[in-house]
């Protein structure tokens, strides 16, 4: 698979002196958005600290302003969130979105203001993954710098993450079950929790974290669909202001530029536009090559990654969990190899922690679009979550017509 690691660029407004870049993240849930930005942090964080490291253009600091971050805040001081779709939901997480967006832009506007002469990152991490929320983010920052003086004004560019490599993904959402939505209250919920003392290392505490590493896998890819089913990868036409919508209106983030990365820098290889970084920027130059130098970093790690059994492991689990999504209709159908994961497969419908995980999505599934899906009568503990699906939800033949129950 060839990595592409692609810039496309131009002077929206003169940022060749500019001290503070705003980063906005695109990409879908699970395609290592945090991760890559937590590494360019340590980087920079050691660089600053370090006199020997430290040059010229080092970022003084830079720090990640993350939507999910701020509504479990919100929730913690009381707030309830429902994230189902719909108008409201919709509502909700553009409130939170934008909310997220401003502390980034003011936590920037205040660094650059007490400290002219140093450089500041921060990263706006969300999914940012359809032209309608992208061109709402590059107004809000013009708007943010209309007045400021040219030096202090906010430097921004989107940095896409894009996941096309199966096997990373369930990667990415193991990695996710340490987490405020998958951590341990999902696995009370599913009754899937680690036996501890001399059992620790045991066969069966082996197959309740495989299981519960499943469990997420499954729920992330199902909750990743309805985000796939919106999302607009960045391009060069988008960034030309050559797209248009159906009204004739220029659609997506014009003017602003973007960094493309596929599957952690697999295959490294670069085509730039070299106005990105030649007298333009001595920021972003400084960001372009320390992304330039985790690529290669990355790659090999992943190389190396994929070697590990426990990798082999989370691959087979991942192949599991799709092939049931697929089966209840729950994302599209897709032809996914089960020549080492048909057993594990079949022990995942056994188990009664899926099961449970299982029912829990398919409920709600039925309560938003109940003339697609009749659910059976048996509870997990019965003969297993088995729903009926009247037709493909995906407008094709064939997503229908389980056959467990």
């Amino acid at each position: 698979m060839q990595m592409s690691f692609l810039i496309f660029s131009s002077i929206y407004f003169a940022v060749a002196n500019a001290g503070a870049v705003l980063i906005s993240l695109s990409g879908l849930p699970g395609r290592g958005k945090s991760a890559m930005v937590k590494a360019l942090i340590k980087k920079w964080k050691a660089e600053a600290s370090s006199q020997a490291l430290r040059g010229e253009n080092s970022i003084a600091e830079s720090k990640i302003f993350n939507a999910g971050d701020t509504r479990r805040e919100e929730e913690m001081a009381g707030k309830t969130f429902s994230f189902d779709s719909g108008e409201d939901a919709n509502k909700e997480r553009n409130r939170l979105a934008e909310k997220t967006l401003d502390n980034a832009l003011n936590w920037l506007a205040d660094k650059v203001n007490a400290h002219p002469d140093e450089h500041f990152v921060a990263f706006f991490d969300a999914t940012n993954s359809d032209l309608d929320r992208r061109a709402t983010v590059a107004q809000k920052v013009n708007e943010f710098n209309v007045g400021r003086d040219s030096q202090k004004r906010i430097d921004h560019f989107f940095l896409e993450s894009i996941g096309e490599d199966q096997d990373i993904l369930s990667w990415s959402y193991r990695s996710k079950k340490t987490n405020g939505d998958h951590g341990d209250a999902l696995r009370k919920k599913l009754g899937l929790l680690p036996i501890l003392g001399n059992q620790a290392d045991s066969e069966e505490n082996v197959k309740i974290e495989s299981h519960f590493e499943a469990a997420v896998i499954f729920g992330l890819l199902v909750r990743t669909n309805k985000y796939v089913q919106r999302y607009v990868p960045l391009s060069l036409e988008e960034r030309n202001g050559e797209l248009m919508d159906d009204h004739g209106q220029v659609s997506g983030a014009k003017g602003v530029d973007y960094i493309s990365i596929t599957d952690c820098g697999q295959n490294f290889g670069v085509a730039t536009s070299s106005t990105f970084i030649n007298a333009k920027s001595a920021l972003r130059e400084k960001i372009y090559q320390t992304l330039k130098a985790n690529m290669a970093e990355w790659s090999s790690v992943v190389t190396t990654l994929k070697r590990d059994a426990v990798f082999q492991s989370v691959s087979i689990a991942g192949k599991a969990a799709a092939s049931i999504a697929s089966d209840y209709g729950l994302i599209p159908k897709t032809e996914v190899d089960l020549s080492k994961s048909a057993i594990f497969k079949a022990e995942l419908l056994n188990s009664i922690g899926f099961r449970t995980r299982l029912h829990e999505i398919l409920m709600k599934e039925v309560s938003k679009r109940p003339t697609l899906i009749t659910p059976c009568a048996h509870q997990p503990h019965g003969c297993g979550v088995a729903a009926r699906l009247a037709r493909s939800p995906f407008g094709g033949k064939g997503s229908g017509g389980l056959r467990s129950c």
